[in-house]
């Protein structure tokens, strides 16, 4: 399984989102009114975090949903082991049920 990476810009570029969305301002530069609260390192790193979550729980969900059909030979395959399985699994139980011989 590949290990999934997110891009700083692009967990940056979300966490200001977040900030906009709630009506607060990421730096002092970034505020629009002078009575907006601006956020502290500590509020910017819980941010960064939020926001990191969000995209990889995000890339997570697309990727289970981009889960490829199996091909035609992987189909094949499948099925021709189905039988072979289906083929020995009698005989596998007729061995496994005889009873063990006791010698007196």
């Amino acid at each position: 399984m590949d290990m999934l990476t997110i891009d700083d810009a692009a967990i940056l570029k979300r966490a200001k989102e977040l900030c906009e969305r709630s009506g607060l301002a990421w730096n002092l530069l970034s505020r629009t009114s002078r009575d907006m609260r601006v956020l502290t390192d500590r509020d910017r790193r819980e941010c960064l975090m939020r926001a990191r979550d969000e995209l990889i729980r995000a890339a997570e969900e697309e990727d289970v949903r981009r889960v490829p059909a199996p091909t035609a030979k992987e189909t094949t395959v499948a099925r021709t082991r189905d039988k072979a399985e289906q083929l020995a699994s009698p005989l596998d139980e007729f061995v496994t049920a005889a009873p063990a011989r006791r010698v007196a």
